[in-house]
């Protein structure tokens, strides 16, 4: 039996809210590397352009050289809004990963799915718990998804 236009359209969907979830750790430890980048970038930045540097002075001491100062410190600048702007780009991202999970209206399932998704534990340990296969236990994720995409919110 095949399926119908609409159930096929539904499938994807689903199919795609699966994919934003599975990203959810890596867009966890990007965020993590920008957020440790920045940090370092703010350190650089403070570092060059303190006053009590030694090298501050020489920057400073012709024309040429302060406007290298300044070229450098707005190039620090710049770098630190791009590597901003993709840390919120990617918590935007993580965080509408949580909200699907939220609109998940079988507790626990969106138990389970936070557990796998949001915190990285396996299929294997999570069917453990619950005395079922891990097909079983995906099945069940992708049915509530299914409710979700569908508009069923009921339990």
């Amino acid at each position: 039996m095949s399926k119908t236009d609409y159930e096929e359209y539904v499938d994807v969907q689903v199919d795609t809210l699966i994919k934003k979830l599975e990203m959810f750790k890596i867009y966890e430890r990007k965020f993590k590397s920008l957020d440790g980048i920045l940090k370092n970038l703010e350190v650089r930045k403070k570092e060059f352009s303190d006053p009590k540097s030694p090298s501050f002075e020489q920057r400073l001491d012709s024309k040429k050289n302060m406007d290298i100062t300044n070229d450098v410190l707005v190039k620090f600048i710049s770098k630190e809004k791009v590597l901003e702007d993709d840390k919120n780009l990617i918590l935007g991202k993580m965080r509408e990963a949580e909200t699907i999970i939220d609109l998940i209206p079988n507790d626990d399932v969106r138990l389970y799915m936070k557990r796998h998704y949001i915190n990285g534990e396996s299929f294997e340990k999570l069917s453990g718990e619950k005395y079922c296969s891990r097909m079983k236990m995906y099945y069940a994720m992708k049915k509530e998804l299914k409710k979700l995409v569908m508009g069923d919110l009921s339990k």
